[in-house]
């Protein structure tokens, strides 16, 4: 199964951009609250919530597990042949 590249998460790490402090949604001003990399699950078991901080690591960590379900969904929907540019766009 292919996995997105490191220019891939390099490219997305560029638009989504990251904030290693909680900040609130901007449509509605609080819910869902939103850390690193574009995340809102729990971080290690706790609710992503104001004051809220991570480390880089951390938000690396978040983005690649978040990355997984899109990987699996694109190789499972997906029933032609993809570069590895078209599998990280």
């Amino acid at each position: 199964m292919m996995r997105i590249s490191e220019k891939g998460i390099t490219l997305i790490k560029e638009f989504e951009g990251c904030s290693l402090k909680a900040y609130p949604d901007p449509g509605t001003g609080g819910d869902p609250w939103t850390i690193g990399y574009g995340w809102t699950h729990s971080v290690d078991g706790k609710p992503v919530k104001p004051g809220m901080m991570i480390d880089e690591a951390t938000a690396e960590r978040l983005l690649k597990t978040g990355l997984v379900g899109y990987e699996n969904d694109v190789s499972r929907l997906v029933k032609v042949k993809l570069t590895q540019g078209q599998f990280d766009a």
